[in-house]
C-alpha cells in the first residue's frame, strides 16, 4: 500500500539532514527518488508533487553526468525521447543490427512506446561505468564486432568488440532510453556480463522511476534456470539447490 504523505515526509527529513551534514548524510540517490514518486503516482490528488520528483530526478541526472553527457542528455530530452512520447522503432531492423554486433542469439521479445524488453547474451555488458575509447560505437568497431561474430565458429576467431547494450541501442535510430540514470541509460536492473536472461529497459523517465521502485519491492516476478552438472533429479537434491541460489530474504524461486 502506497502512504504518499509518508513518502515526502521521509524525504523532506533525508534533505533536511543532508543540508545539516552533507559528508554524514548522502543524498537521496535514484532509488530513493524512484519509491517516492511511485508511491505519489498511485494517486492523483499527487500528479504536481510526482512531477516535481520526476523533474528532481532528471536534474540529478543532470548533475552527475559530465560534459559530454549532458549534451547528450540535453539533445535527448529536446527530441521527447525520455519523455512520454510515441517512439515506435522497426523491431526486424533494430534485431538485424544488434545481431550483426553480437550474434544470433540477442532477440527483442517485446517493445512499446516506454519499455524494451530483449534477451541478453552471455558475453555482453549492459554498460560501461567509465566510458573508454574501447566501447565508442564507431564505422570500424561495428565492421570489427561483424568480423568477429562471423569468425566465431572457427577455431581462433577475432577478438569480440566491447560494445555495451547501451550504447549499442543509442546507436539505433528513434530508440530513445530514459535519461535520469545518465551512466547506464535505460537500464532498471542488471544482469550480468557472463549471465543470459531476458533484460528490460526503460524509454522514458517516468517509466525508468516506477521500474526502478518495483524491482525494489520486489514485485516483479524473477525466475532463474541454472544448468547443473552430475544431479540425478532427486526432490532433495532440487530443494538445496533452490535454497543455495535464492536471493537474501527471500522465500521461493
Amino acid at each position: 500500500q502506497a502512504h504518499p504523505e509518508l513518502s515526502l515526509a521521509i524525504l523532506d527529513v533525508m534533505d533536511e539532514m543532508h543540508e545539516m551534514d552533507d559528508k554524514a548524510m548522502v543524498t537521496p540517490d535514484i532509488v530513493t527518488l524512484s519509491l517516492v514518486y511511485y508511491s505519489l503516482n498511485q494517486s492523483k490528488e499527487h500528479e504536481s508533487e510526482s512531477q516535481i520528483i520526476l523533474e528532481r530526478a532528471q536534474r540529478r541526472a543532470k548533475k552527475m553526468a559530465g560534459s559530454q553527457l549532458r549534451k547528450a542528455l540535453a539533445a535527448e530530452r529536446r527530441k521527447g525521447n525520455s519523455n512520454t512520447v510515441n517512439i515506435r522503432m522497426d523491431v526486424n531492423e533494430v534485431t538485424t543490427q544488434l545481431q550483426s554486433l553480437y550474434g544470433p542469439d540477442i532477440h527483442i521479445l517485446h517493445e512499446t512506446n516506454d519499455i524494451i524488453i530483449l534477451s541478453k547474451p552471455a558475453g555482453m555488458v549492459l554498460y560501461h561505468s567509465k566510458k573508454t575509447s574501447a566501447g565508442k560505437i564507431t564505422a570500424s568497431r561495428k565492421k570489427k564486432s561483424r568480423a568477429a561474430n562471423n569468425a566465431s565458429g572457427s577455431k581462433g576467431g577475432a577478438k569480440q568488440v566491447d560494445i555495451s547494450l547501451v550504447d549499442a541501442l543509442l546507436d539505433v535510430p528513434n530508440c530513445g532510453l530514459s535519461t535520469v540514470n545518465p551512466t547506464a541509460r535505460g537500464i532498471v536492473h542488471r544482469l550480468d556480463r557472463g549471465t543470459s536472461g531476458t533484460i528490460v529497459l526503460a524509454k522514458t523517465d517516468e517509466i525508468h522511476l516506477k521500474l526502478v521502485a518495483l524491482f525494489f519491492l520486489r514485485r516483479v516476478k524473477k525466475t532463474y534456470l541454472a544448468l547443473v552438472p552430475g544431479c540425478d533429479g532427486s526432490d532433495e537434491e532440487e530443494s538445496d539447490i533452490k535454497k543455495q541460489l535464492l536471493p537474501m530474504g527471500s522465500t521461493g524461486v
